[in-house]
C-alpha cells in the first residue's frame, strides 16, 4: 500500500524525470508517460509474488523481490547518469558531434552500454526467480541451458554493435560527402567523385546489414548447438529454386549493381531511360524512382530500363537549323 500511494504521489516528478530519459532511452520515456499504471501493476506483482512466498514457504521470496527492486532503480539511475556523461561530452568535445552528423558517437556508445546493462539485469533476475524463488531447475542445470545461451547473446551484440558502427560511419560519411559535393563547383572531378560514392552507400549499408545478421545468426544458432550445415545446403537449394523461379528479379539485381558500378546515373540527375523521363529520386536494390517534371513518380525495375540517355553529365549541345534570304552576305553572317 506505501509503494502505491508513492507510485501515485510521484507520478508527475517520474512523467518528468523518465521523460527526460526519452531521448536516448524511448522506452523509459514511454514508462513515464505511462506511468500510471505501469507501476501500481510492477508493486502488485512484487506484493503477490510475497503471498506466494508466504504460502508456499519459500525463503528466497523477499530477498528476490528487494534484487529485483534494486535492478530496477538502479538501472533507472544508470540511464539517467549515462544521458548526463552523454551530454557532457556533447559540450566538452565538440569534435565527437560534427555539425554535418545527425547521430552522435557518444549516442551511439551509450546506446550500445545501455543494451548490455539490460541484457546483464535481465540474466540476474531470470536466473533469480528461475533458480532461487520458483524452483523450476538447479544451479547446475541452469547453468548447462544458459552457456550456449550466453555465447549466442555475446555473438548477437557483437553483432548489434557493429551494425551500429557500420550505420554511424556510414550515415556520417554519407552527409559528409553531401557537404562537400556543395561546396564544390557544379562538373569537377572532386565533387562528382563524391556524389558518387554517396549514390552507392545505400546499397553498400544494406549489403553490410545483411551480411552481419547472417553471419551472426548462424553463429549464434552454432553457439546453441544446431548444426548449420544442412540449414546452409538447404538455403542452398532453396535459393537455386527461388533463382530459377525468380530470374526478373535476379535480372533487375545485377542489372542495378552494374548500373551503378557503371556510374550511369546519381540521386539528383534527369536522365532518360526510354520508358520515361525524369529526376533520380531514390533507388532500390530492383527498382529506380524517378520524379517526372510534371510531378509523377515512375518506379522502373533496373532489368527494363536498358539504354540511358543523361542530360546532367559534363555539357549539353543543342543543334538546330537557321534560315535566312538568298542574298545573305555569308561573310558577314558568321561573323555575327
Amino acid at each position: 500500500a506505501t509503494f502505491l500511494w508513492l507510485a501515485y504521489r510521484s507520478r508527475i516528478a517520474a512523467q518528468q524525470w523518465f521523460g527526460g530519459l526519452g531521448e536516448l532511452a524511448p522506452v523509459i520515456g514511454g514508462l513515464g508517460r505511462r506511468w500510471i499504471p505501469i507501476a501500481p501493476l510492477f508493486f502488485i506483482a512484487l506484493g503477490a509474488t510475497l503471498i506466494y512466498g508466504a504460502v508456499s514457504g519459500s525463503v528466497h521470496v523477499g530477498s528476490a523481490m528487494v534484487l529485483t527492486l534494486n535492478l530496477v532503480v538502479g538501472v533507472l539511475i544508470f540511464e539517467t547518469l549515462m544521458q548526463a556523461f552523454v551530454r557532457r561530452l556533447d559540450s566538452q568535445f565538440p569534435f565527437f558531434t560534427a555539425a554535418t552528423t545527425t547521430e552522435k558517437l557518444p549516442d551511439v556508445a551509450a546506446r550500445c552500454i545501455r543494451v548490455a546493462a539490460l541484457i546483464v539485469v535481465a540474466v540476474v533476475i531470470s536466473e533469480n526467480w528461475v533458480v532461487d524463488v520458483l524452483g523450476l531447475v538447479d544451479g547446475n542445470a541452469w547453468d548447462k541451458i544458459t552457456r550456449s545461451a550466453r555465447r549466442a547473446g555475446l555473438t548477437l551484440f557483437t553483432a548489434y554493435v557493429l551494425w551500429e558502427l557500420v550505420k554511424y560511419f556510414t550515415g556520417a560519411y554519407m552527409q559528409k560527402l553531401a557537404a562537400k559535393a556543395l561546396e564544390n563547383a557544379p562538373g569537377t572531378m572532386r565533387g562528382s567523385a563524391a556524389t558518387r560514392l554517396g549514390t552507392l552507400m545505400p546499397l553498400v549499408r544494406f549489403t553490410l546489414a545483411v551480411l552481419i545478421g547472417a553471419i551472426a545468426i548462424l553463429i549464434s544458432l552454432s553457439d546453441i548447438g544446431v548444426d548449420i550445415t544442412p540449414l546452409l545446403a538447404g538455403l542452398s537449394v532453396f535459393g537455386l529454386a527461388v533463382s530459377f523461379g525468380s530470374q526478373a528479379l535476379v535480372k533487375d539485381i545485377v542489372s542495378g549493381i552494374f548500373y551503378l558500378a557503371d556510374d550511369a546515373f546519381r540521386v539528383g540527375e534527369t536522365i532518360d531511360c526510354g520508358k520515361a523521363v525524369g529526376i533520380v529520386e531514390s533507388f532500390t536494390l530492383r527498382s529506380i524512382r524517378l520524379r517526372h517534371s510534371s510531378g509523377q513518380v515512375h518506379t522502373i525495375p533496373f532489368g527494363d530500363l536498358g539504354q540511358i540517355a543523361n542530360f546532367s553529365r559534363d555539357w549539353a549541345a543543342v543543334t538546330f537549323t537557321l534560315r535566312f534570304a538568298r542574298d545573305t552576305d555569308l561573310d558577314r553572317l558568321r561573323a555575327a
